[in-house]
Parts: C-alpha cells; structure tokens; sequence
C-alpha cells in the first residue's frame, strides 16, 4: 500500500461507525498510510461534536502524515475552479486545494465525494472513490 490522503467525507462516515469507511481506513491506519491535509484537518476537528472528541481527533491527526501546503496553491485552486467553472461546474474552493495538494505530492485521494471525479478534469489527482 502507499500513503493516501483520507478526505473529510470518509472521516465523517467512519466517526459515525459506517461499516465501508470503517473497512477502508482501518487498515490504512493501521499501516500509518494516512496522510492529511490542512484543509481537511480544520473541516474534520471543527465538526467534532465536543471539547473530549476534538481533542482525541486533534492527537490523531498530530500523528499522521502531514501533507503541506504546495507552491502557489491559492493562484493554481483560482485557475482550476475557473476552469472547471468554464465547463459549468463550480468546484468547493475547500475542494480544490485538497486536490491540489494531494496532486502535489504524488498522493492518492481516498474519498466519497464525488465532486472529485469533476476535479480529476482538471488537477489529475489519483482518486480512491468509494
């Protein structure tokens, strides 16, 4: 296996005890193949339900793979959503810097969101869709 990037979307169903997410992201956490972004880091932790949960999330996340912010992202996120948008789609800006720096590093996205798919027209991100 080799590291992946585990999008909100999969988090949020695993916290939630779905069997699919639980089924992918427990071996991959088992193996410390998870990595993260800072924008999927702040969507996770500022969901959490109380003080106790996002604190144990917060010490997850402190010890997984931190993907960083890659060269220019905001200027490349403004010209992938306006191509997108050309073709009639208006990519989540949230979105679109998660892919770009999941492209940057050469990672792959492990994600339920299917916006990602309209995305991968633009930034040729791996995508890990379930």
């Amino acid at each position: 296996m080799s590291v992946s990037v585990v999008d909100t979307s999969v988090w949020v169903d695993f916290l939630r005890g779905e069997a699919k997410a639980v089924a992918r992201l427990d071996p991959l956490l088992a193996d410390g193949e998870v990595a993260v972004t800072g924008p999927i880091r702040a969507e996770v932790l500022s969901g959490s339900s109380s003080s106790a949960q996002y604190e144990r999330l917060r010490q997850l996340f402190d010890g997984l793979v931190a993907v960083p912010d890659p060269h220019a992202l905001w200027e490349r996120v403004a010209e992938y959503r306006f191509a997108l948008a050309r073709g009639g789609f208006q990519a989540e800006i949230v979105d679109l810097a998660i892919a770009v720096a999941v492209f940057a590093g050469g990672l792959r996205l492990l994600t339920r969101d299917r916006d990602f798919q309209r995305i991968r027209t633009v930034v040729p991100i791996e995508l890990d869709l379930f």
